[in-house]
């Protein structure tokens, strides 16, 4: 493991989440940075691109790649969703003004219709965008605060939406063609996030699972951040449970993952060890 490409600054959090475009490049989404940026693996450069998009933090949470090429930030305190068009390097705000509350959705997916779900954090419902006509909607019968508390989601290879526990009791489930919502698996118990990262101690309540990746098995596997093990999601069953080993409660362990060519979960670092979970 190493470090390539340019300094960026030691400020925190500018970017959440990446999105590796139609072009094969890598967009980092603008969190409390003004700009995205972009990193080329074959030269291992990485550049700011795009219009500035203004100040502020906790702008967008996760990006999704649209079917039109485009790069779009799903707005976590952001009014609007971020629109990023490689080829012209412009950057714009489309769709309603959904408003000022914070931390609204975390991370999102592109379904088989076209259009992008944004996976409630703070909101009530979940967000649907559509890159053709550029309108945004609230879809799922409003699921009240803080049991909408979920932080990325996957798509499944039986069409449904599914949302990881950051604090909710159980894993979200929307089905886009039935435009049903629903709570599948076993309580997990409730954790709000007081804390992202800190002493044992201090974790009474605490982000669960941080983001999923859809394994070759076919089951979606949620990333530890302050939990114990992996969370395992297998839609063809609709059975929820933890597996791998106890990588113990606490420390704000990882922020991520990605599936790996040989079918292993690697799980991105945040304050721990790198580790593998073969599916």
């Amino acid at each position: 493991v190493c470090l390539v490409g340019e300094d960026l600054g030691s400020k925190l959090a500018k970017w959440s989440g990446c999105v590796l475009g139609a072009d094969g490049l890598i967009y980092g989404i603008p969190y409390d940075s003004p700009r995205l940026f972009c990193f080329d693996t074959s030269t291992q450069t990485c550049t700011l691109v795009g219009n500035s998009v203004g100040d502020g933090d906790g702008k967008w949470k996760n990006g999704v790649l649209g079917p039109d090429g485009c790069i779009y930030g799903i707005p976590g305190n952001a009014l609007k969703v971020l629109r990023y068009d490689p080829r012209s390097e412009v950057a714009t705000r489309l769709g309603e003004d959904l408003g000022d509350s914070e931390n609204k959705w975390d991370g999102g997916v592109l379904a088989s219709n076209g259009c992008m779900y944004g996976i409630p954090c703070s909101a009530s419902q979940i967000l649907k965008f559509d890159p053709k006509i550029k309108t945004a909607s609230l879809v799922g019968h409003g699921m009240g605060t803080p049991s909408s508390d979920y932080c990325g989601g996957v798509i499944a290879g039986d069409g449904c939406i599914y949302g990881l526990p950051r604090g909710a009791e159980q894993v979200l489930q929307y089905d886009p063609r039935l435009k049903d919502l629903s709570s599948v698996g076993v309580d997990l118990g409730s954790m709000s996030w007081k804390w992202l990262i800190g002493p044992p101690d201090l974790l009474e309540g605490r982000m669960k699972w941080r983001e999923g990746c859809l394994g070759p098995d076919g089951c979606i596997y949620g990333i530890p951040n302050n939990a114990s093990r992996l969370l395992k999601i297998d839609p063809m069953s609709g059975e929820v449970s933890l597996v791998g080993e106890d990588l113990k409660e606490g420390g704000g362990k990882f922020h991520g993952g990605v599936l790996g060519r040989d079918g292993s979960l690697v799980l991105l670092v945040a304050v721990s060890c790198l580790f593998q979970q073969q599916c």
